[in-house]
């Protein structure tokens, strides 16, 4: 029955025996992509947190507020910024499940801010795990149609994308050798 005609009733004969009503089994899986990135920056809820920045796509990474001897691990700040380019949905959370911010974490997040080279700015804030996922809300300054139709949502995103992005600060920097002098 469709709402403006409740007067005529349409009937099926297939029984849609796949069709699930679980969003997590139909979604399209592609997330928003936050690629060329010029400055990274995590905080933590505690207070920490890291800041990485660059001039240009071929540049280096550097450290905001390095202290001497400390020397970022390009390949770790790689990682951590490259990540946020493959970004996909595990699901997307319901209403039910989002309320108050709360029950997702959403309310004390972890909070990624990025800009990219070409200007385009996006604030993610990550909430507490759920199984292998965590809670996601974001907005972005893109005018891509996508990002514009998830930044709608809470988004459920898989743990092993964003491992790289939330490493602590003291994971960014490059180990010292324990037997040099």
């Amino acid at each position: 029955m469709r709402p403006e005609d409740p007067a005529t009733v349409y009937t099926v004969s297939d029984p849609l025996a796949q069709a699930n009503a679980r969003s997590a089994e139909w979604i399209e899986r592609s997330g928003f992509k936050v690629e060329k990135l010029k400055t990274l920056e995590v905080r933590y809820p505690s207070g920490d947190g890291w800041r990485i920045e660059r001039a240009a796509d071929n540049a280096d990474w550097k450290l905001a507020g390095a202290k001497p001897g400390e020397k970022l691990e390009i390949t770790k700040a790689n990682a951590a910024s490259y990540s946020l380019g493959l970004l996909e949905l595990a699901d997307v959370a319901s209403k039910e499940t989002t309320g108050d911010g709360a029950t997702t974490g959403l309310d004390k997040p972890t909070l990624i801010n990025a800009t990219t080279l070409a200007g385009v700015s996006y604030e993610i804030k990550v909430g507490r795990p759920e199984q292998d996922n965590y809670y996601v809300a974001f907005t972005s300054s893109s005018d891509q149609p996508r990002d514009k139709l998830l930044a709608r949502y809470v988004l459920l995103l898989p743990k092993s994308k964003l491992e790289d992005t939330l490493k602590p600060r003291a994971e960014l920097l490059e180990k010292k050798d324990a037997g040099k002098k």
